[in-house]
């Protein structure tokens, strides 16, 4: 009996043991998925957090890019006259009631994390077609800027930061228009107000037409568009007055291109080559005709900026061979008859169509023409 009493007891000893082993074990298993729990609650909040971060960066980069669209509205010189290269930082800041660009890179502290935000310019170029391409490739556009802003913050010794590029265009100012010149002898000074005379010239026809200077030699061509059939139309700018209205002189389609102007109001005046004002050497835009009246190329207008006529213009642009079958296949054509079809593209006025055809099969309302607006473009010029 004593035997047995004393072989029970080991086997309770032994069961105490392993009961204890096994809380220890469950105690380490626990202790562990209990760390793995915790540290991927730490990541996931760090994560967000640097979401977050990189969230009001963004912000304040978007905010100092529509500040630089209201101080280049303002005085488009303000832009362009910056020093250029990322070597040259900038930031804005309120003078009064107006924003104005100062040197340095500028601060803002927000929830304990400081976001250090600035910008640079550079020139922008553009060939033939006025497509933006490398500087050696092109002409500068002083109408167009680079614009590359940063915003950069520190955290655990980190330095994280958030690029953005746009591209600002001198569109909105406003401009004094001159309609009438004469020459007058007198004394050359700096005039204050706008007049109508002028004390010598050079290389300029003012005797032709009374009251209008022209580059010598480059005296315009009547308009060859209909005096009835001459509007397109965009839903954002509304009509498009491709004879100008008498502001100047109208659109002439040649074989190879289109000179002239149109006009809405607004779009301000419209050019159709930079001929126009003898600026090519600033700006080498045009809309060509391929001899077929297959049109491409930009024009210009005072308030829509630049105005694609070729799906193959962005194509070139994005450089994108296949932007035509993927994003947009749109043109502007003109039949035998001489009249206009197809949609042009403004970034800042949208879609401009020149023939309510086109929008009668857009809309499939095969009355349209004739029940709501029948519009369309008409020129003299026809294909050889």
């Amino acid at each position: 009996m004593e035997k047995l009493s004393t072989r029970c007891k080991v086997l309770k000893l032994r069961n105490k043991g392993q009961a204890l082993a096994e809380v220890l074990i469950g105690l380490a298993i626990g202790t562990i998925l209990i760390g793995a729990t915790i540290t991927a609650v730490v990541m996931a909040l760090h994560s967000q957090f640097e979401a977050k971060l990189h969230q009001i960066a963004s912000t304040i980069a978007e905010q100092l890019i529509d500040d630089l669209k209201t101080v280049a509205e303002s005085n488009w010189n303000n832009i362009y006259q910056l020093n250029k290269g990322m070597g040259y930082k900038y930031h804005t800041q309120t003078s009064g009631t107006e924003l104005v660009v100062v040197d340095g890179i500028d601060e803002v502290e927000i929830g304990g994390t400081k976001f250090n935000s600035f910008f640079s310019v550079e020139n922008v170029y553009r060939d033939v077609n006025g497509k933006i391409v490398e500087p050696a490739e092109g002409s500068e556009d002083p109408s167009t800027q680079k614009i590359i802003v940063e915003v950069f913050w520190k955290k655990a010794q980190q330095i994280s930061k958030v690029r953005m590029v746009s591209i600002l265009t001198r569109w909105t100012n406003k401009i004094a228009r001159q309609s009438f010149w004469e020459k007058q002898l007198g004394e050359v000074q700096v005039v204050k107000d706008f007049g109508f005379s002028f004390a010598t010239s050079s290389n300029i026809d003012y005797l032709s037409i009374p009251g209008s200077i022209y580059i010598q030699g480059l005296a315009p061509s009547i308009s060859n568009i209909d005096s009835v059939y001459k509007y397109a139309w965009s839903d954002i700018a509304g009509w498009l007055d491709m004879t100008a209205m008498d502001v100047e002189n109208g659109v002439y389609v040649k074989t190879d291109e289109l000179t002239g102007f149109g006009y809405g109001e607004n779009y301000g005046l419209v050019s159709f080559n930079c001929k126009n004002k003898n600026e090519c050497s600033v700006s080498n835009y045009r809309v060509l005709n391929d001899s077929t009246g297959v049109l491409s190329g930009y024009a210009w207008s005072e308030k829509c900026g630049w105005i694609s006529f070729n799906c193959s213009d962005m194509a070139d642009y994005h450089n994108d061979p296949d932007f035509c079958d993927t994003v947009s296949n749109y043109k502007v054509t003109i039949d035998s008859e001489g009249i206009f079809h197809g949609y042009a593209w403004s970034d800042n006025c949208g879609w401009i169509v020149f023939n309510c055809s086109n929008l009668a099969e857009d809309l499939n309302d095969s009355d349209y023409c004739q029940t709501v607006s029948d519009f369309y473009v008409k020129t003299s010029w026809t294909k050889p």
